[in-house]
């Protein structure tokens, strides 16, 4: 497998802080008997200077330091081509296996979900919606380890394009069709919170009612009745849509999550109100911090 032999190629690197720990001993072992001399108080080889008599001294503690410098400053330099040799070596290194990890994406479309806690589906409309919302993008490599960590509990929201994905891929049942006037809507919308145990809700308090941007062109939520009183009585609506039914959805729903509470599907936007200043308000924001609630705790 790719990711094995990746894991493998990292194994065999040298971490970075072992790099900086060689890199300070290397400079650090040629310079200290050096600077010993440099720092010496009495003169060094003071017997040989009694028998060689050289002219040309006529200080030897002096001479002991001078000595010591001279020391210091040659060795500088092969250390110091050394470590330049080394940090272009290891800058190949990096760069060999960021090319290793672009052609491994390449291949298998980026499927990684390593080191990833949880998961956001936007929207976006990003593929051939065209066949029908979410049925291509279902099919991208990532979703293969998106749907095997999300049925292992992985928290995983999908906003709008997003939540016809999860349909799509079975995490979620229904379907979302074209909205019942065939309108393209694209308003700020009342919601009332009803599941507030979900890993996605549990920041709000049931009843709440928030008000963020809904803009879609299917987004109506449809299913079976027999799924339709599943939903309602296993407290699995996380929110209605308050007054008209904007978009033909089923009992006004606007959101689901699945029977483990972990995956849920929005039709309107909440990242679209986490700012006053670029939104209608901030009551998105509970949605991102109830996630990491359930992933870190209170």
């Amino acid at each position: 497998m790719v990711r094995n032999k990746q894991e493998e190629t990292h194994a065999r690197n040298v971490p970075y802080w072992s790099r900086l720990m060689i890199v300070l001993v290397g400079l650090s072992l040629h310079a200290f008997f050096a600077i010993a001399i440099m720092q010496s108080t009495e003169p060094i080889g003071v017997d040989w200077y009694i028998q060689v008599q050289p002219p040309w001294i006529t200080d030897l503690l002096a001479d002991t330091i001078a000595g010591g410098s001279i020391a210091w400053a040659l060795g500088e330099v092969p250390t110091f081509l050394l470590l330049v040799i080394v940090a272009v070596m290891w800058a190949k290194s990096d760069t060999r296996l960021a090319k290793q990890i672009d052609r491994a994406a390449d291949r298998d479309g980026d499927a990684d979900l390593k080191g990833v806690d949880a998961v956001i589906l936007p929207g976006g409309f990003s593929y051939g919606d065209y066949l029908r919302c979410g049925a291509i993008s279902r099919f991208a490599p990532v979703m293969t380890e998106i749907i095997a960590q999300a049925n292992k509990g992985m928290p995983l929201l999908g906003i709008c394009n997003g939540f016809q994905v999860l349909c799509e891929a079975h995490l979620l049942p229904g379907a979302l069709t074209r909205n019942h006037e065939l309108h393209f809507l694209c308003r700020d919308q009342t919601l009332k919170i009803e599941n507030t145990t979900s890993a996605w809700t549990s920041n709000f308090t049931k009843g709440q009612e928030i008000v963020i941007p809904l803009k879609n062109g299917e987004g109506s939520f449809q299913c079976d009745d027999e799924t339709l009183k599943s939903l309602e009585d296993n407290n699995r609506i996380i929110a209605r849509y308050v007054g008209e039914n904007t978009n033909g959805s089923r009992n006004l729903i606007a959101g689901i999550t699945n029977e483990r509470g972990n995956v849920v599907g929005l039709m309107p936007h909440p990242e679209h109100a986490i700012d006053s200043l670029t939104g209608p308000s901030t009551d998105g924001l509970p949605f991102f911090t109830s996630v990491l609630t359930a992933l870190v705790g209170k």
